[in-house]
């Protein structure tokens, strides 16, 4: 008798653990992904900064400031942004490459050459704690260039996430270049590391 309860217990308890298996399943799978390195620049406006210089206060002292703008940054690695300038054809574009602004008026001559290294880009905040002024290089080679060949001044860098840093401008002209419209194209380019 003995021998049959214990068979019986054992055949119940086969049972018992044959029906908990009947009731749940388990799976895995793994899972694998990759990042690419991604990068967005963008300024807060795409309008042109504009300024007039038309008072003598304007000319003398530390020139003005202008052109206040918003740049975001996304990106998923380290990176640093460069700034060049070059004056001729629209921002973004293959433009001619001069170390002048570009100058539309009635003068003639070298009163109408006012260098790029005059513009100056303020940091003036940054969500890296970066401030201060650089100096643009600018652009210098042949008859043409692209913003990935242009003579670049570093002016910040940021970590990972989303960035952003406000700048300006600053033009001190002085009063060696004649009355006219000068203009020249800025490109920031935020490159990762």
């Amino acid at each position: 008798m003995k021998k049959i309860v214990m068979t019986l217990a054992a055949a119940i308890a086969v049972t018992s653990v044959f029906a908990a298996d009947l009731t749940k399943s388990t799976a895995s799978q793994s899972i694998n992904l990759t990042l690419a390195p991604v990068i967005e620049i963008t300024p807060s406006s795409a309008t042109a900064a504009t300024e007039s210089f038309t008072s003598v206060a304007d000319y003398d002292g530390n020139g003005k400031n202008f052109g206040t703008t918003t740049w975001t940054v996304k990106s998923n690695m380290a990176y640093s942004i460069y700034g060049a300038v070059a004056s001729g054809a629209a921002s973004g574009a293959i433009g001619a490459v001069s170390s002048n602004f570009a100058y539309t008026g009635t003068a003639t001559g070298d009163e109408t050459r006012m260098p790029l290294s005059l513009l100056k880009l303020q940091v003036n905040s940054s969500s890296t704690g970066i401030t201060g002024e650089t100096n643009f290089a600018a652009a210098t080679g042949g008859s043409s260039i692209s913003p990935d060949t242009r003579t670049s001044a570093k002016v910040a860098s940021g970590r990972i996430g989303v960035n952003t840093m406000i700048t300006s401008y600053n033009l001190k002209p002085g009063w060696n270049y004649a009355a006219g419209a000068y203009s020249a194209n800025v490109t920031l380019t935020a490159t990762q590391q």
